[in-house]
């Protein structure tokens, strides 16, 4: 796949989705797996096969949106799972990601109580502290859907860089 998009010069890609399969309609058969340890090989594999043809890999929807049922796009999700099972569970495939060099994470909008307040995409909790602090992402990060703005907007509100900058 990447290279025949990339033949078409487009070097970022918003993929691979790696949510696990866990029954939610808008993720769908997109979903990596229901394993978390699949989704990880699968991830990584994803991430380097991208890479050998210079595009890069947005890993989506963090910290992992396949387990709640509604499609944020209409619906609030909330995900009552401690931060404890999130991490034995759904951030494994995106720690493989990152660890294989993921370019750009697209975040989700899910709230996950027992974490943070808001939703994860405009959460410090979710992005300071555990996608840059324990997970030690330095890539892009934005929201999924977000509306389009200049870069130096995007970086007054914390957003990361635009998508194709780079690291």
């Amino acid at each position: 796949m990447a290279s025949e998009v990339r033949a078409s010069g487009v070097d970022l890609s918003f993929a691979p989705v790696v949510d696990l399969g866990r029954g939610n309609r808008a993720i769908g058969n997109r979903a990596c797996s229901e394993d978390p340890q699949v989704g990880a090989a699968f991830t990584a594999a994803y991430v380097r096969g991208m890479h050998a043809v210079g595009m890069a890999a947005t890993l989506k929807h963090f910290p992992g949106h396949g387990t709640v049922l509604e499609d944020t796009h209409v619906y609030t999700a909330i995900d009552p799972r401690a931060l404890d099972e999130l991490r034995a569970q759904d951030l494994v495939p995106f720690q493989a990601g990152i660890a294989a060099g993921a370019d750009a994470v697209m975040m989700a909008h899910v709230i996950y109580p027992q974490v943070a307040p808001e939703p994860a995409g405009y959460s410090p909790r979710w992005i300071q502290d555990i996608l840059r602090g324990e997970l030690g992402f330095r890539g892009c990060r934005r929201r999924a859907g977000a509306r389009a703005c200049t870069p130096g907007c995007r970086l007054r509100r914390g957003a990361g860089l635009p998508p194709g900058t780079g690291r």
